[in-house]
């Protein structure tokens, strides 16, 4: 078990001390990855066509059943390929206020801890 890992923070940024190469925990890391996953469209990035997902294609469909199946397919695939440290859990769709988020309730595969990435969703229909 490799608790306590560390990371380096996705996008690079200055840090408090100046340097570029700041660090985070392990889940902070994989939540930054699902996230970026969830806001590339797979064939975005001309060098790596299979990474994303079909998630950002969907945001304006109604919120139902039938979009969080066919959410947690997209990243239950996109997590397997590019973020083998995590297992995905669950996927749901919550509103706080006027703000909906989708959120994506994995599993640390070296730890077992459930955690969670959340993103700011768009949907014709607040849960």
């Amino acid at each position: 078990m490799t608790t306590g890992t560390a990371t380096f923070d996705r996008p690079f940024r200055r840090g408090p001390t100046g340097g570029l190469a700041e660090t985070t925990s392990l889940a902070d890391a994989i939540s930054a990855v699902i996230v970026d996953l969830i806001d590339t469209d797979e064939g975005e990035l001309p060098m790596e066509p299979s990474f994303g997902t079909r998630v950002r294609r969907r945001r304006y469909e109604p919120n139902d059943e039938l979009l969080v199946a066919e959410l947690r397919d997209s990243l239950r695939t996109a997590i397997a390929r590019w973020e083998p440290r995590a297992r995905l859990k669950d996927v749901e769709i919550t509103a706080e206020g006027k703000t909906t988020w989708l959120e994506v309730l994995y599993t640390v595969i070296d730890t077992g801890k459930v955690e969670r990435a959340r993103a700011p969703w768009s949907s014709s229909v607040a849960p």
